[in-house]
């Protein structure tokens, strides 16, 4: 009995103090109360090359991107706690189907198709924010049908992770646009210059006849 009211009088005074986090409770008298939250979020966007801004997701009915189009991502971490975060450590994971072409901070790792990097200190309430350019991948490598991929970034302090992605849509070709005009064979060619004779035929004879009339 003595635990469960310890636990509903830490409750109440966090409701009573908001400016106490639960992580100062998480081992009291040998008790865990409750998990502390976690002290950075990450916000994953990508740029809507139709208005220029950026956006949680795009279907493919909003943009549908093209072999080799740019595809631009940005990736903000914010400080939610009231205190200093240190070491931050941020990774953002790439689709197969896209080609790393730069990032405003971190390295890329080829081998894993990540960008990494770690944020020194963030102050509370601050926010980091860096954009990665990439590009899709040559017309060989795609599928023939329209797909959506999914990018992933991630943020890691102290052992706590928060995730968020962005989806996007691919296509090979552009909808609703054959690649190449319908070819013309031989015997179509032949049956354009049979009506073509036939016309002209048939308006030689009209001519004639309104001469004749016209006598």
């Amino acid at each position: 009995m003595s635990r469960l009211l310890l636990a509903l009088s830490i409750l109440l005074l966090s409701f009573i103090s908001p400016t106490l986090s639960f992580a100062q409770y998480v081992q009291y008298g040998g008790v865990t109360t409750a998990q502390p939250e976690r002290p950075a979020l990450v916000e994953k966007k990508l740029l809507n090359p139709q208005n220029n801004q950026f956006v949680d997701n795009l279907n493919n009915e909003q943009h549908t991107f093209l072999p080799e189009q740019e595809v631009i991502f940005r990736v903000t971490v914010t400080n939610v706690t009231q205190s200093d975060l240190k070491n931050a450590a941020v990774t953002d994971k790439l689709p197969d189907i896209l080609s790393f072409v730069s990032a405003s901070f971190g390295n890329y790792d080829k081998n894993n198709k990540s960008i990494n990097l770690t944020i020194n200190a963030l102050k509370p309430g601050e926010s980091k924010t860096f954009e990665i350019k990439t590009k899709v991948k040559a017309a060989n490598d795609l599928p023939d049908n329209v797909f959506c991929q999914t990018n992933l970034s991630r943020v890691t302090v102290t052992n706590m992770t928060d995730e968020d992605t962005a989806t996007f849509c691919v296509s090979k070709q552009v909808l609703g646009i054959t690649s190449e005009l319908p070819k013309t064979g031989p015997g179509q060619t032949l049956l354009l210059f049979i009506l073509a004779s036939l016309f002209l035929a048939i308006s030689l004879v009209m001519k004639r006849i309104i001469f004749l009339e016209g006598r």
